[in-house]
């Protein structure tokens, strides 16, 4: 996510300039300091209107893609760069693999929701899951086709060369003034993403080590502040100086997939197997199967033969922007 703002701060810093400004990595840590400054808001209960603008700024980026990927198609001509058209076929294969990685990592966030619901300021424990469950179905109902239509109409107008910031490839016909506010957009909704992660798990420490909610003591402030700055500061130097970033999280999302996929539905079993309907329980083996087993081996082997690739490799790959050739 601080990878993310900062590529999103450098592009506004780059525009019209042919000439760098000021390195990615600086911009990383502005992203990272602002990171920080989103995640001093005490708790969940008080940063509904963080989510509130990382809803509108989510909205608007599914918008900006599926409009820019449909102009593109309407005054261009598609790319003609497939798969198929690639003579290196293994690095190819191995990208596709590691890219499941990364779908593990978007649709792997489970394990902060009871943390989160948890955090609820909401004290009847059946209206407070009923809530979250809600928000969670109406989550999932609106990023799932969202997701579809933005991948298949940018692979569509792009072809393998498309931008995993879909907006990016279509930069050549989309004016400056829509790209800053697009980047703007994805600096709040990365920051606001950064904050819900992480409050449901300030919040129990704060709990677990007993600071009172009510009780805003200067010992406790200082704690909070302590511990959020330790995180941002840890979370920007892995962001911005790990090589290799997207690769190792895609291992470390493969190798902890027991934990976030396998293990939660497996005590679920456990709990409501008895009374649950069967084709629930086939279901739940099958997701098993797919998410904990199946995509994570194929994003471990693809991230490990991608990182493989690129340590042997002796050529150096430029990022070109794609021109727009009208029909």
């Amino acid at each position: 996510m601080i990878l993310i703002g900062g590529d999103a701060l450098h592009s506004i810093a780059q525009m019209g300039r042919n000439d760098e400004l000021v390195s990615k990595a600086i911009w990383g840590w502005i992203m990272g300091a602002f990171v920080f400054s989103v995640s001093l808001i005490p708790d969940l209960s008080q940063a509904w209107p963080v989510s509130v603008v990382g809803s509108i700024a989510a909205f608007m980026l599914v918008g900006y893609a599926i409009a820019g990927s449909a102009v593109w198609l309407e005054q261009c001509t598609p790319s003609n760069d497939d798969f198929a058209s690639h003579d290196d076929v293994t690095s190819q294969v191995f990208s596709a693999f590691t890219a499941m990685g990364a779908i593990l990592f978007g649709y792997g966030f489970q394990p902060v929701l009871p943390d989160i619901q948890a955090s609820m300021d909401i004290k009847d424990r059946k209206e407070r899951s009923k809530q979250m469950m809600r928000a969670v179905n109406w989550s999932f109902g609106l990023v799932c086709p969202s997701y579809l239509v933005v991948a298949v109409l940018g692979y569509a107008a792009f072809g393998t060369e498309v931008d995993s910031n879909v907006m990016d490839s279509a930069a050549d016909i989309i004016p400056d003034a829509a790209m800053i506010v697009m980047f703007v957009f994805i600096i709040f909704k990365t920051a606001s993403e950064a904050a819900a992660y992480n409050q449901a798990s300030f919040t129990l420490l704060r709990e677990c080590l007993g600071f009172s909610d009510a009780e805003r003591t200067t010992k406790s402030w200082a704690f909070e502040f302590t511990t959020r700055f330790i995180w941002s500061l840890t979370a920007t130097l892995v962001a911005i100086y790990l090589p290799y970033f997207g690769d190792l999280s895609s291992i470390t999302m493969a190798l902890s997939s027991p934990i976030v996929f396998i293990i939660p539905i497996l005590m679920w079993n456990k709990k409501y197997g008895e009374t649950a309907p069967r084709w629930r329980l086939r279901a739940h083996w099958c997701f098993n199967a797919i998410f904990g087993v199946l995509l994570s081996v194929l994003a471990f082997v693809g991230s490990i033969g991608d990182m493989a690739i690129e340590m042997t490799s002796t050529s150096t790959s430029t990022e070109n922007p794609l021109i727009c050739i009208p029909k």
